[in-house]
């Protein structure tokens, strides 16, 4: 996970938490990763709440999976290469900017 430089603790992101990273991503993508920002709206999602460095954060990892594959919902999916069928995001709540943008690599 993404950290900084003391010790990494998680905490759970409401629907509002959620709502507020994602508000402004469609905008992020459009100037970081135009092609992801006409398409990202159809990815799969999984949240995940973390602090580092005192500050709550969200990593926001997006996958371009059939809602029916198992298992996604129950654990974080960690994907090497595949492009940009697989990125990640960190939306840092106290700030309100986005962060440690990446997208997967073709293998």
């Amino acid at each position: 996970m993404v950290g900084g430089s003391g010790p990494v603790t998680s905490w759970t992101p409401t629907t509002d938490d959620v709502l507020r990273a994602e508000a402004g991503l469609a905008k992020y993508l459009a100037g970081a990763a135009p092609s992801l920002a006409v398409k990202y709206s159809g990815y799969l999602r999984q949240y995940t709440g973390f602090v580092a460095d005192g500050r709550k954060k969200i990593l926001m990892n997006f996958l371009c999976w059939d809602p029916e594959t198992p298992g996604w919902r129950c654990s974080r999916v960690e994907v090497l290469d595949g492009g940009d069928c697989y990125f990640r995001i960190v939306f840092d709540m106290t700030t309100g900017q986005y962060e440690a943008f990446q997208v997967n690599g073709e293998a």
